[in-house]
């Protein structure tokens, strides 16, 4: 099937698979509703790599043809301008992200689109904004060619200014909750204050998509890509799944992943009890969860579906 990204339709109790500029469109029918919160964080888009958020009554979107927004529903589509965009936040007005369309530098610009400005010359492999502040990671990943000298978790203001570096070793994901930063390396998980004190190793466990949730820390690990919480203090390390997944999103007391097994939408609570399917479609690789919403992304070739289920 040919997989475009133009045209989403959300359906109440339905899930909708929608090919953008041309494409056939698949129903997926009588999905069942979970009880999830509606918390509305944008801080999964940094451990997922996430092309797509949801703010207020709209969609942001990207694709390799460009940066598009929608209203909720799927009416309003615009295009905004020819950005591809990774990391995507949206504060206020403004809106913050990766441009791969130009070397992965950090860009922001208004919500039309218009007043596009780059932030910073490095290509980057993540970016949070927290505040005042964009945070953003430099690693071999990102593509640049530093070797060991200027890898690390930064942070910079968000017009571009005062930049500085935080850690100096190479990073594969992190998220900043409060004054802290926790991140993960190939020695391990370790947290940092913002003001660079304070570092502790949690564990020696290579993680991918940090999440802080409450006083535990979920992750997936490297060794056998399964979900794992352990606390704060570094206590009480265990697996939460016995599914394989890439990617996982916190909201209330419920994670949200796709199972490499199937494919499918799972959803379990945070103490790794209560499993429950959420979608039969084997198509979704990444999910996105705000506002009740779970939006999944098959991200096989260059453009992307999307997937809205009502939860």
């Amino acid at each position: 099937m040919k997989k475009c990204v133009m045209s989403i339709i959300l359906m109440a109790m339905f899930v909708v698979i929608a090919a953008v500029g041309c494409g056939n469109n698949t129903h997926v029918d009588n999905i069942p509703r979970d009880n999830a919160s509606n918390n509305n964080s944008q801080r999964d888009n940094i451990a997922n790599d996430e092309y797509a958020v949801i703010h207020g009554e709209r969609i942001y979107y990207s694709n390799s043809s460009g940066f598009y927004s929608m209203n909720t529903d799927g009416s309003d589509q615009q295009k905004l301008n020819d950005a591809f965009a990774r990391y995507t936040h949206v504060v206020g007005n403004r809106i913050y992200f990766s441009n791969s369309n130009n070397s992965g530098y950090i860009h922001s610009m208004n919500t039309d689109g218009t007043d596009l400005q780059q932030l910073n010359d490095d290509t980057v492999s993540n970016v949070s904004v927290i505040g005042d502040w964009i945070y953003y990671n430099i690693s071999r990943h990102s593509g640049n060619s530093y070797g060991d000298d200027g890898m690390g978790i930064y942070k910079m203001r968000t017009d571009g200014s005062e930049s500085q570096l935080l850690t100096d070793n190479e990073v594969s994901n992190f998220d900043v909750v409060g004054d802290r930063i926790y991140y993960s390396t190939w020695d391990g998980i370790f947290s940092i204050s913002i003001d660079v004190n304070n570092r502790l190793q949690l564990s020696d466990t290579f993680a991918w998509s940090i999440n802080v949730v409450g006083e535990q820390i979920l992750y997936i690990n490297s060794d056998d890509e399964r979900i794992y919480s352990i606390e704060m203090n570094g206590d009480n390390q265990r697996r939460l799944s016995n599914d394989k997944t890439r990617s996982i999103h916190v909201v209330g007391d419920r994670i949200y992943y796709s199972n490499e097994s199937d494919g499918r939408i799972y959803s379990i609570k945070t103490d790794g009890s209560d499993r429950r399917q959420l979608a039969d479609s084997d198509e979704v690789e990444w999910i996105i969860v705000f506002g009740g919403v779970v939006l999944g992304i098959d991200s096989g070739i260059e453009n992307y579906i999307f997937i809205f289920i009502p939860v």
